[in-house]
């Protein structure tokens, strides 16, 4: 839920401070559930945030998060220097840039298993012939004087 849209239900000011109330209605399922407010003003005193619930629902946890936002996102969110569509094109752009990277990585890791399997099946082999022609009992291990 983004803060500023949600109805003011109301509002007492103090001398050093004000107390805003606003209304979220969330539509919860049986079992857990979180909810998201964004956008809650810079000036909030953390510790002051309450939430109240109505039903046979119980609140387990509220916490508070500060998230910086770089200049070019916060331009995106208020409508300043590009729209929220362009944004999302360069993100699936991005994506898929991403995936054909993972694409040619997993076709890289494929390829350096195989070498690794075609290896292990040479070095069985040569281990297989080298104990043919030097039996282990007349070399030390891995000493053979005979090859």
């Amino acid at each position: 839920f983004e803060i500023p849209t949600c109805p003011v239900k109301s509002v007492v000011v103090y001398l050093d401070r004000a107390e805003v109330c606003r209304s979220v209605d969330a539509k919860v399922k049986a079992g857990e559930n979180e909810v998201i407010l964004r956008n809650v003003s810079d000036a909030v005193d953390k510790d002051s945030i309450r939430v109240e619930g109505h039903g046979s629902a119980v609140i387990t946890e509220v916490s508070f998060q500060t998230k910086h936002v770089t200049s070019k996102s916060a331009a995106a969110q208020s409508g300043e220097g590009g729209s929220s569509q362009r944004e999302l094109t360069q993100l699936r752009e991005e994506k898929e840039a991403v995936d054909e990277k993972l694409k040619v990585l997993n076709s890289e890791r494929q390829r350096l298993q195989s070498q690794r399997t075609m290896l292990d099946t040479f070095a069985d082999q040569l281990m297989s012939s080298a104990e043919k022609v030097c039996p282990a009992s007349s070399c030390g291990p891995g000493l053979c004087r005979n090859l």
